[in-house]
């Protein structure tokens, strides 16, 4: 299940926001401030920050699938954390952090939970299977 009930990618309040580009390891996905976010797998959220360039986020571990999840500028989170079942309401969408023009889900899947911050670990959001 996608963590989001609606999907709408990016869009011109963020330029040129999508899984490939040079800065950018993620996909933007359009949002208004307090849209839930949803777990959406079996998973354990490994953690919860509050950081100055994603804001608040979330790091995800779906059970069963050898990756993490990165959910960024969040407003707020809905849980403490720790194991949570598929559709379980986990944290807000908002735009919190550096570099955010307007409300938006920051999600970045990495493979093999490996280092998340190499884009050769990356898969697109867009092409996994939310199933």
């Amino acid at each position: 299940m996608f963590p989001l009930k609606q999907r709408a990618i990016g869009g011109y309040a963020f330029g040129v926001r999508t899984f490939y580009s040079k800065h950018h390891l993620g996909v933007d996905y359009k949002s208004i401030t307090g849209t839930p976010l949803y777990a959406p797998f079996d998973g354990y959220i490994m953690s919860q920050t509050k950081g100055v360039q994603g804001g608040n986020t979330i790091l995800y571990k779906p059970s069963g699938q050898d990756v993490v999840m990165r959910f960024m500028h969040l407003f707020k989170f809905a849980t403490k954390g720790g194991k949570v079942k598929k559709g379980d309401l986990i944290a807000y969408t908002g735009n919190t952090g550096a570099f955010t023009t307007s409300p938006h889900l920051h999600l970045d899947i990495s493979k093999h939970a490996l280092n998340i911050y190499d884009f050769g670990n990356f898969i697109d959001p867009d092409k996994f299977d939310w199933k």
